[in-house]
């Protein structure tokens, strides 16, 4: 899937536009739509991501290291803050070693990091590609990711539409898949014909 470019978008706005009355289209338009339909796909594509797989928050808001392995509490030591950086240490007092706005130095950061890789799990499971399934569940779960309930409805309905109804391939193969069983059905009544 490829996003539409910019002479599509301004061929779209300019049929809007003439659908409405207007004669022209801006040139900031185009590229204020451009913008939109991107950080659109990627809240989307953060929220059916974030459903499927272990992510952490930074700031209590901000998603990151989705797909990483969560660590297994029983190997961490109790001792330990969990999740890391809740309970914040002071930097040094003459700012070296320091990682930015983050309030631990650069060793408490690295510790922390190894203690995470230590005691996650090691294997990668690897995840199907990204269903229908996992679209629909992730809008009705996180309905603010489309704002307007008009492209919400027409995408949910699209998406429940595509989920039910099997596409031309699928057709197609339904059929051959038919016509080989029919096939081998008539080969063994005729195996079965000959050998009485």
């Amino acid at each position: 899937m490829m996003l539409p470019d910019s002479a599509t978008i301004y061929g779209r706005l300019f049929l809007g536009a003439w659908d409405a009355g207007l004669d022209n289209v801006a040139d900031d338009t185009v590229s204020l739509m451009l913008h939109a339909t991107e950080y659109l796909v990627k809240d989307i594509l953060t929220v059916c991501t974030s459903m499927r797989s272990t992510f952490r928050l930074r700031d209590g808001h901000f998603r990151y290291a989705m797909g990483s392995t969560y660590p297994r509490m029983h190997l961490r030591n109790s001792t330990s803050p969990w999740p890391p950086g809740s309970e914040r240490s002071l930097g040094c007092v003459n700012g070296a070693g320091s990682s930015g706005n983050s309030g631990r130095t650069l060793e408490q950061a690295e510790a922390e990091a190894a203690v995470t890789v230590a005691s996650s799990d090691s294997r990668g499971a690897t995840n199907a590609p990204i269903s229908l399934m996992d679209l629909r569940d992730a809008l009705q779960v996180h309905r603010r990711v489309i704002p307007s309930h008009t492209v919400y409805s027409a995408n949910i309905e699209r998406t429940l539409a595509n989920m039910c109804h099997p596409s031309h391939d699928e057709l197609e193969q339904n059929q051959l898949h038919k016509l080989e069983a029919r096939r081998r059905y008539e080969r063994l009544k005729q195996q079965r014909s000959l050998r009485l």
